[in-house]
């Protein structure tokens, strides 16, 4: 038998070294600029939360960006007992009330509406109803609240989609 020798010279080992440390570059590289992308992202990702408020003499639901960035509405529905109020404007809203046998009270709302950009810690009333001082509050609210059901549906800067609804 006989024995062979491998003899590498150094300039092989340099340029091989060199190429490993280039291809371990390029990979570091690649994962730090997929990390930042995410990192991109994530700071500026809105977060929308629709929270129920009563007060002493009204109630109402609140669009709140909870998150870091801008939300950009893409749609909004309001369903009472399941089915959709289909609404253009104030007068959707005559409707919504009139199905919830509020008529004769007053209704304020925000233009939250496809293409409306909602800032970052910002809030809008979806609606808000005044109540007269005959209503019972602790009869009335309960029975509205399970009646009524509401979803934005939103993206980011970066396009991604969201829908936010109540109840979850």
């Amino acid at each position: 038998m006989t024995k062979h020798s491998v003899k590498i010279s150094t300039d092989t080992i340099v340029s091989l070294s060199a190429i490993i440390i280039a291809l371990a570059s390029i990979v570091v590289t690649t994962w730090q600029g997929i990390e930042t992308r995410k990192h991109n992202r994530l700071s500026v990702r809105p977060r929308l939360e629709i929270i129920f408020e009563s007060g002493k003499n009204s109630f109402g639901y609140v669009l709140m960006n909870n998150g870091l960035g801008p939300a950009i509405i893409t749609g909004k529905k309001i369903f009472v007992d399941g089915k959709e109020i289909n609404y253009t404007g104030f007068s959707g809203y005559d409707e919504f009330i009139d199905k919830l046998g509020l008529n004769d009270r007053d209704l304020s709302h925000s233009g939250i509406y496809s293409g409306k950009t909602i800032r970052a810690s910002e809030r809008k009333n979806i609606f808000r109803i005044y109540l007269n001082e005959r209503d019972d509050l602790k009869k009335l609210l309960p029975k509205i609240y399970s009646r009524v059901r509401i979803e934005i549906s939103y993206k980011s800067m970066y396009n991604e989609p969201f829908i936010c609804k109540i109840p979850k």
